[in-house]
């Protein structure tokens, strides 16, 4: 399909920190605006921290996740990061935690994701509407500062939501554990059945994606038109699902249109 020919696959980190700023720069994002109706029901609460490398500077974060495998793993990010300023923009992120679609009522899974833009300089205001970009993560899970340094780097590049979701349901950074049993039980359910829970799991970022203003109880609200998706090694399945399953996407959110989508030496397929 379309959708599937847009996608690219890397052999190496280096790459995407260039090619993040080539995607964010191609987009046709500007021009378009969004009247929403948005609801002030089922508001989170946000803990917005600082979206810098001094933030998260060590392997375990100050509210108990591991977020690097160990302090080589930190210290490589930390050098990439800390090497791409200036800094223009002020960024900030905070915790934000879903729910797939898998299970009906209470049973709902928790996924924990991050919601990352740049900081906000006042309160109220007429509601605007910004692009979305998706991240999904590799085998480590959500919980990992390569994917904050990716986050701030795109924001400096445009102004955006960037929303890293979660497929693992890790909420401690259990994906960074050298026992792997976990992560492959895991990585079975959510490839079994032609891929059915991985699929439920990609259509609840995308729709948490594009109604994040309205949870959050700001003014900025994500534009469905305008959605770009990354995702690097395993997270290349998602990528691959979210191009295959779009057009059954589009319809229970109006308007979407996913204009992008890239992967970084992306794992794809549904053979073992």
């Amino acid at each position: 399909s379309q959708s599937m020919r847009s996608m690219q696959r890397f052999k190496s980190f280096p790459y995407s920190s260039a090619i993040c700023v080539l995607l964010v720069f191609a987009w046709n994002v500007f021009g378009l605006s969004v009247d929403w109706q948005a609801s002030n029901q089922n508001v989170k609460s946000m803990d917005w921290k600082t979206l810098n490398p001094e933030t998260f500077a060590q392997a375990i974060s100050d509210d108990g996740r591991q977020i690097a495998k160990d302090d080589k793993y930190m210290g490589a990010v930390q050098e990439i990061w800390q090497s791409t300023k200036p800094h223009t923009y002020p960024t900030e992120i905070s915790s934000f935690v879903y729910h797939g679609e898998e299970e009906a009522g209470d049973q709902r899974t928790e996924l924990y994701g991050h919601v990352a833009r740049r900081k906000q300089t006042s309160e109220g205001g007429e509601r605007r509407s910004i692009p979305g970009v998706l991240l999904f993560h590799t085998a480590a899970g959500p919980q990992d500062v390569f994917l904050f340094q990716k986050a701030s780097l795109i924001l400096q590049s445009i102004d955006c939501v960037v929303f890293i979701s979660d497929i693992l349901s890790d909420e401690q950074g259990w994906g960074w554990g050298s026992d792997r049993s976990r992560y492959i039980a895991e990585k079975e359910s959510l490839m079994g059945d032609n891929a059915k829970l991985m699929q439920s799991r990609v259509a609840a970022a995308v729709k948490t994606l594009c109604k994040i203003g309205s949870l959050c109880g700001d003014d900025i609200q994500v534009d469905p038109r305008r959605i770009a998706a990354m995702g690097w090694c395993f997270g290349g399945h998602p990528i691959f699902e979210l191009g295959m399953t779009s057009p059954a996407l589009a319809s229970s959110i109006p308007d979407l249109g996913v204009k992008a989508m890239v992967t970084f030496h992306g794992v794809f397929g549904r053979d073992w």
